[in-house]
């Protein structure tokens, strides 16, 4: 049975952090074994640049981008808007979230 895998990235001073490339090799191996699907990121930014690029690169069949200028910092209510709304259009059967502070917080609000 395929599986579609949303992973939730984290960015810092406009670079992606490491467990989110993690997330995605993870979400990958998720899909592969349920037989098929697809692995989307969902981006919480205040300007993505080229973030969705890399990515893609990196692994994402697809690129969720939710931008707002309060997301220069960690805002609990958006980014749980945002990455709820994306596991929602996405139909996501799964959604990976780094254990780091950010995560820790964000998970259970999503």
């Amino acid at each position: 049975m395929a599986i579609n895998v949303l992973v939730a990235v984290e960015v810092r001073d406009g670079e992606l952090k490491k467990s989110g490339r993690e997330g995605l090799g993870l979400a990958r191996k998720l899909v592969e074994q349920a037989g098929g699907g697809e692995v989307a990121a969902v981006l919480t930014v205040n300007s993505a640049g080229e973030l969705p690029v890399q990515l893609a690169a990196a692994g994402a069949d697809k690129v969720l981008v939710a931008e707002n200028s309060e997301f220069s910092n960690y805002c609990p209510g958006g980014f749980t808007a945002a990455v709820a709304a994306a596991c929602s259009s996405f139909s996501a059967a799964a959604v990976i979230i780094p254990a780091s502070a950010l995560g820790k917080d964000l998970a259970p609000r999503v």
